[in-house]
């Protein structure tokens, strides 16, 4: 399935290696600017597709944890998959700062759109830049100097406004922004968050669900009568092996003290 507007599209085809096949038509115009873009950004052949709204894809479920690549096609995909993403914690998006489509939708929009759906930027995971023709760095085009030209953001539903999050998207924030982008400090305010609800021992459980199968995500523990994340914030792989836990109870907070070491004092 294509994922876009629901409504027909051409899908142009460039050279595999390039990664540059989109629901856009590569802009020459934008693409001449930059060292090695107009061989890369050229359509070895077009195709008429179908696409899809997100929000119509009837097997996939409502998402916690989004990642989106596809080349400029990406807020048109949000757009049309608001109802899959009403419970979504945190998206991670390749964005662009100068256009390489043509139409194609730059960060500035994005970021807009993103926080009118309650998200704000978290991090930059990968940030690229690229050198503008016809000046050459040590003789390679793919060795930049200064000018920006895409990067991978995460949003993360707004923490500054935590009665607007549910104690699941609180949940759900915590183990991904502690074992997936060690963001630790994200981590416990989200839990400090849900202390500060009173969740008590007996309360719904931490259930994995949608992000069991998922390598970087390990489950949540109560410990010593208070609530922890499998591993430490020093950055070891958490203890995949500790099944007995599922079933748990969200634990009794209580104080909650973080160190460097441990998440409980």
């Amino acid at each position: 399935q294509v994922v876009g507007d629901g409504g027909p599209a051409t899908l142009y085809l460039a050279a595999p290696q390039s990664g540059m096949t989109s629901l856009f038509r590569p802009s020459a115009d934008h693409l001449a600017f930059f060292n090695g873009f107009e061989r890369l950004g050229q359509v070895e052949r077009e195709q008429a597709v179908n696409t899809t709204r997100l929000d119509d894809i009837e097997d996939l479920p409502d998402l916690d944890f989004v990642k989106m690549d596809i080349q400029g096609g990406e807020l048109a995909a949000l757009r049309h998959g608001t109802g899959k993403l009403a419970r979504c914690a945190m998206v991670q998006l390749e964005v662009s700062f100068v256009p390489l489509y043509e139409d194609q939708p730059c960060f500035g929009e994005v970021d807009v759109w993103m926080r009118g759906q309650g998200f704000i930027p978290h991090c930059f995971t990968g940030l690229k830049k690229w050198s503008i023709a016809p000046v050459l760095r040590d003789g390679d085009f793919r060795s930049p100097f200064n000018q920006l030209l895409e990067a991978d953001i995460v949003y993360v539903r707004d923490f500054t406004r935590p009665d607007s999050m549910s104690p699941d998207q609180l949940q759900q924030l915590a183990m991904i922004a502690h074992h997936c982008y060690s963001s630790f400090d994200l981590a416990a305010k989200c839990v400090q968050q849900l202390a500060l609800r009173g969740h008590q021992r007996g309360a719904a459980p931490v259930r994995m669900g949608r992000l069991r199968k998922n390598r970087c995500v390990e489950r949540i523990l109560p410990v010593a009568g208070k609530f922890a994340l499998v591993g430490d914030l020093s950055g070891d792989r958490p203890d995949t092996t500790a099944n007995a836990a599922d079933n748990n109870p969200v634990a009794d907070f209580g104080r909650i003290g973080i160190t460097e070491r441990n998440w409980l004092n």
